[in-house]
């Protein structure tokens, strides 16, 4: 059951009512928005006005199914590239009232959630949230697959049936941009003396350029004389000569390479010898 204060209710009974929307991404950022003209200061988070800011599509639920509804705005202020960049990714998303003419009566939580799918229509920005429930329909047990069920690098905790064990920091580089071969995705590189295939599958973060501070994952490291880092994914924005990014190696989840690469068999997760596929006659 939800509570709130007499002096928030009498305000928000009299029409003094303002809805107020803050997301929180991964990193602990906040972004606060509201439908009222004018920023509002509620419970030590600053709220900036989001023109047409509103609730639509809402599907709310009384079981275990996820509820799921979209708000949206004319205009948000957040940053473009952190957007594009999925800083917002899984962000969780909180929606209150509060009473514009005192914020300082602190505000009443209406509903809770992720964000989903964001995007830009015709109407302005939208963005689907979906409820906690969603959480429920993750798969949380252990897989039994030939390859490794293992994150690399990951660490033994008390929710773990092994792990890695591998330190990461034996297994990042640093280097930089020697030539772009395919603007966004492809470059040569200097300072990076792995050999082939070294940091194929890994995770590249660039470290100074337009990218500064934007992880990639890593689709080929080939050394034909030159070295070539290709990404699975374009870059948010324009690679150049001189940008600098640390890499890790890569690992394709197999036995042979966990041997050859890692030398840590005694750690792979996974059961190399266990039927992949049945044929029936």
């Amino acid at each position: 059951m939800r509570t709130v204060s007499s002096n928030l209710k009498s305000d928000l009974v009299n029409g003094y009512r303002s809805t107020i929307v803050l997301i929180t991404t991964a990193d602990g950022t906040k972004y606060g928005y509201t439908d009222h003209e004018f920023p509002l200061v509620v419970d030590g988070s600053t709220y900036v006005p989001a023109p047409g800011l509103s609730r639509t599509n809402l599907t709310a639920t009384t079981d275990a199914q996820v509820s799921n509804q979209e708000f949206g705005s004319a205009w948000v202020d957040a940053p473009e590239e952190d957007l594009i960049s999925g800083k917002f990714d899984n962000a969780t998303v909180e929606v209150a009232f509060c009473s514009w003419q005192n914020p300082s009566y602190g505000r009443l939580v209406v509903d809770k959630g992720n964000l989903g799918v964001i995007q830009w229509t015709a109407d302005g920005f939208r963005a689907d949230m979906q409820s906690h429930m969603r959480q429920l329909t993750r798969n949380i047990n252990f897989v039994f697959t030939a390859s490794c069920r293992h994150a690399l690098f990951s660490q033994f905790d008390n929710t773990s049936i092994g792990a890695c064990t591998l330190n990461s920091a034996s297994y990042t580089w640093s280097g930089s941009v020697n030539t772009v071969t395919t603007q966004r995705v492809s470059f040569t590189t200097n300072g990076l003396s792995q050999p082939d295939g070294k940091c194929t599958s890994g995770i590249l973060t660039w470290t100074t350029g337009n990218n500064a501070g934007l992880s990639y994952e890593v689709k080929s490291h080939v050394v034909t004389g030159s070295t070539t880092i290709t990404l699975f994914l374009p870059t948010m924005a324009a690679i150049a000569a001189g940008d600098t990014f640390s890499i890790t190696a890569g690992c394709d989840k197999t036995l042979a390479t966990c041997k050859a690469k890692f030398n840590n068999v005694v750690n792979f997760g996974g059961f190399p010898h266990i039927q992949t596929e049945v044929t029936t006659r």
